[in-house]
């Protein structure tokens, strides 16, 4: 658990002459929201831009070749590939009929949220809204759109512009994200030198418990 904090103070004068202190108040309220809100944003993109770094209970990174309990191989890095209608394929087809269990069974899962950088938003506006197959010679109807409700998540804070990765439905239940104390602000009063002082904070912790429901790209 880690605890995050943000503060100022505001002089006695300030408080004195200032008519405008509410207004100043109010703005360093906002600030201190908003700071909270990168914080959260920021930490798990970190988390998601240390996937093939950062390891998991099996000493492997979490994008990277695993081995499961029945010595069955489960790979979700994939070979890094441009991302296109053809390489976003690759990666549903991996939950559809690649993905083994622990107990090395095939399982399905759903694909639900494609995260990249928004570097990207001009190729993956292009392949969800397309009722056609994007970048093709022929008219083929676009069957992403048509067979999964794949919703992107475009990350300014993915380091970088190129990777993309897609989560299912299940992921959900994976990546875990506790709050120990929501965003709180406190005021008090400094005796020495009469000034205002306001601080904020929160505490919480995130990280994932498991590998088997995303897949990763690096892209190109």
């Amino acid at each position: 658990m880690v605890k995050w904090g943000y503060g100022t103070r505001f002089s006695y004068e300030i408080i004195k002459y200032n008519r405008h202190l509410p207004d100043l108040l109010k703005e360093s309220a906002t600030r201190m929201g908003k700071g909270h809100s990168y914080l959260r944003d920021s930490r798990v993109s970190r988390w998601f831009n240390r996937i093939k770094t950062d390891t998991a209970y099996d000493s492997v990174a979490f994008a990277g070749t695993h081995t499961l309990a029945d010595g069955t191989s489960f790979d979700n890095d994939l070979t890094a590939a441009s991302l296109s209608f053809d390489s976003l394929w690759t990666l549903v087809d991996f939950h559809l009929y690649q993905a083994y269990n622990h107990a090395g069974q095939l399982f399905v899962s759903k694909p639900k949220w494609l995260k990249t950088h928004p570097a990207n938003m001009k190729t993956v506006e292009k392949i969800f809204r397309s009722p056609w197959e994007s970048d093709q010679a022929d008219y083929n109807p676009n069957t992403l759109k048509a067979l999964w409700n794949i919703t992107p998540v475009y990350d300014p804070f993915q380091s970088s512009t190129t990777a993309y990765t897609l989560l299912t439905e299940d992921f959900r239940d994976d990546f875990i994200f506790y709050t120990v104390e929501e965003p709180q602000t406190f005021e008090d009063s400094d005796f020495d030198t009469d000034s205002v002082k306001i601080k904020s904070r929160q505490i919480f912790t995130l990280g994932c418990r498991d590998f088997l429901h995303f897949v990763h790209n690096d892209g190109s």
